[in-house]
């Protein structure tokens, strides 16, 4: 595994294809094991007054947005590929009831 920072309160966290399929005890409890054999989906905390320059960012280097949404607490979040086909989420706060 390996951790990014990701800005002043956030972290990256990238697991090894198929290395962190079984339960992991470390000092503080137990890491549930999960599967990493297929596309990753990760989320990215953005500004709410950052959305539309994230939009219109994506259009001027012709990258598709898969999914945009609006949430009922008042989130948005724009869903895009990488180039290696992992889901890349930026999401505004309001996104989920933790958020």
């Amino acid at each position: 595994m390996l951790a990014f920072d990701a800005g002043m309160s956030q972290v990256l966290l990238v697991f090894r294809r198929d290395g962190s399929s079984n339960d992991k005890h470390v000092p503080d409890g137990l890491i549930p094991g999960h599967r990493g054999d297929g596309p990753a989906h990760m989320a990215f905390h953005i500004s709410i007054r950052d959305y539309d320059d994230w939009r219109a960012e994506f259009g001027r280097q012709g990258i598709p947005i898969l999914s945009e949404l609006t949430f009922p607490a008042g989130g948005r979040s724009l869903h895009v590929n990488d180039p290696a086909g992992n889901v890349v989420v930026l999401a505004t706060p309001g996104h989920c009831r933790s958020f």
